[in-house]
């Protein structure tokens, strides 16, 4: 990061992106159930065509399409959404307007109105009423079925769920005398809907969009933190960080018991449990930031756990929320969810270690690793500690000088008072672990010793809190971040420095004008 932009003189620019982002697969399962009135999850899409790879979030609009395979899965899935509608009342009450009145043209016309709405996430032109009252009406007809209502119901239903204004997030805005575009009323409701819950908005948030409140700072702050104060945003919150801190790269994992007598197959999922239930703590209950998730050394163990962190008392399979010992542990960092998944199943791994925090903490800009690159070697005779064998193979004067040596490495070393399955280490082959490095952030090299003093020197860093930015930012407006985000993510990076809460960081984020603005132009 520059001079200028720790002073803030980064300009936040507009950035275009797509004006039709899908929704992701997770969105859709929730879009359903909330649409229809289920009371789980669908589960259908376990068995869409899967998305591209390619970015860390599964929300991002920049790479996801509909192939031919998701568009025939689109329509078996609405097709076995829709068809209990046809012979449950129960199902029809959920979505159908109570006390219908009037004629079957004006009962289709009210039904397709305010579920087309809902659908749609904004309200339906006369035009498109029109068509889907005529296809309402005509349903008996194609069907054969008796109950003309019930089969209008259930063929609109698996229409509306194939239609383009459903599986998309529409996004074309409305030109502004500025020369911007701006996002209407409900398109801008339906973004903040999908950024925090990952779902369609609800009642209030519909009713923000038709009176046009949401359209003014003061009333799309509210619904923002008003959204964050739901129990929806936890799921949102969870993604985010069990995507960024790869928590699925712990349920596969396993150690090897002739080392590690007391690894347990349950380990695995009560370490990513325990994190999950830490960033809970921190954001939604102590209302914290990006500093507490690096430093803190309150976490939650279970009776596993507790063997695996040294931590005495009586524990059950519940996780219960303890503090660790403040010399060993602070932050996500110095969790098994990291320290045994970044690990092979007899030694740690430092190379692993230090990549994961490079890319995913201070989002440094990592090249590629060279081609056919050697194995590490066994060590020497059972004298050498991870570290030497590492430093050997990658330090000064190998290949890997440059890039291991000078930003892997030294990340990576300050782990080593931590074994592969987590547990705190004193020795490494009978000989003393030297956690000791020094990291040349952008903001100048910095020395520690251990993994409590790196944790406090990356909670520190304007780098780092600007990478947690990023990394907001790419999940909340579900595309890439680009060069003219680079002032916006600067002062929410200040604000995170400053002790700015997570919720804090959204919020600005949503607040700010490329959420809800592009520039004018673009494809």
């Amino acid at each position: 990061m520059t001079a200028s932009a720790r002073q803030g003189n980064v300009p936040e620019l507009l950035v275009d992106s797509t004006r039709f982002p899908r929704l992701s697969h997770a969105q859709w399962e929730n879009t359903v159930k909330d649409l229809l009135g289920l009371s789980a999850p669908s589960g259908l899409s376990a068995a869409f065509t899967t998305d591209p790879p390619g970015a860390t979030f599964a929300n991002n609009g920049e790479l996801l399409r509909v192939t031919p395979g998701l568009w025939a899965d689109y329509e078996k899935a609405a097709v076995t959404l829709a068809a209990p509608f046809s012979t449950d009342a129960a199902a029809r009450a959920r979505i159908v307007p109570a006390g219908l009145t009037g004629d079957d043209a004006a009962k289709a016309k009210a039904f397709v109105t305010a579920f087309g709405k809902r659908a749609y996430r904004r309200p339906l032109t006369a035009e498109e009423v029109t068509t889907y009252v005529k296809f309402f009406l005509d349903a008996k007809a194609t069907t054969g079925e008796a109950d003309g209502f019930a089969a209008g119901v259930r063929m609109t239903v698996q229409a509306m769920l194939q239609s383009p204004g459903f599986v998309y997030r529409v996004e074309l805005g409305e030109a502004q005398p500025d020369g911007t575009v701006r996002l209407t009323a409900w398109e801008l409701a339906s973004k903040l809907s999908y950024a925090l819950w990952a779902t369609m908005p609800d009642d209030k948030l519909f009713a923000a969009a038709e009176d046009g409140s949401i359209l003014t700072p003061a009333g799309l702050e509210r619904e923002a933190r008003r959204l964050l104060e739901d129990a929806r945003a936890v799921g949102a919150v969870d993604e985010f960080h069990h995507k960024l801190l790869q928590l699925e790269h712990i349920e596969t994992i396993s150690k090897d018991t002739a080392v590690f007598p007391a690894w347990k197959a349950t380990i695995p999922a009560a370490m990513q449990e325990e994190t999950r239930l830490f960033v809970r703590d921190v954001v939604f209950t102590r209302n914290a930031g990006l500093s507490t998730l690096l430093t803190s050394n309150e976490t939650f163990v279970n009776a596993d756990l507790a063997a695996v962190y040294g931590v005495s008392g009586t524990f059950g399979a519940k996780h219960q929320k303890v503090a660790l010992d403040p010399t060993q542990r602070a932050g996500f960092l110095t969790q098994g969810s990291f320290l045994a998944a970044n690990s092979g199943p007899r030694e740690t791994d430092p190379i692993h270690r230090g990549v994961f925090t490079n890319l995913n903490v201070i989002c440094a800009d990592l090249p590629p690793p060279p081609m056919n690159v050697p194995p590490l070697p066994k060590e020497s005779a059972g004298t050498k500690t991870m570290r030497e064998r590492v430093q050997t193979h990658t330090g000064p004067g190998t290949c890997g000088a440059g890039c291991h040596g000078t930003m892997i490495n030294p990340i990576g070393f300050a782990f080593e008072s931590f074994d592969a399955s987590g547990k705190w280490r004193t020795t490494d082959n009978g000989l003393p672990v030297d956690t000791k490095a020094t990291y040349e952030f952008k903001d100048g090299a910095h020395t520690y010793d251990g993994p409590v003093a790196l944790a406090k020197v990356l909670a520190a860093r304007p780098q780092v809190h600007g990478c947690y930015a990023q990394k907001w930012l790419e999940y909340t407006y579900g595309r890439f971040p680009a060069a003219g985000d680079g002032g916006l993510v600067d002062r929410v990076a200040r604000q995170s420095l400053g002790g700015g809460s997570v919720k804090d960081v959204i919020v600005t984020l949503v607040l700010a004008p490329s959420f809800s603005r592009r520039p004018a132009g673009g494809s």
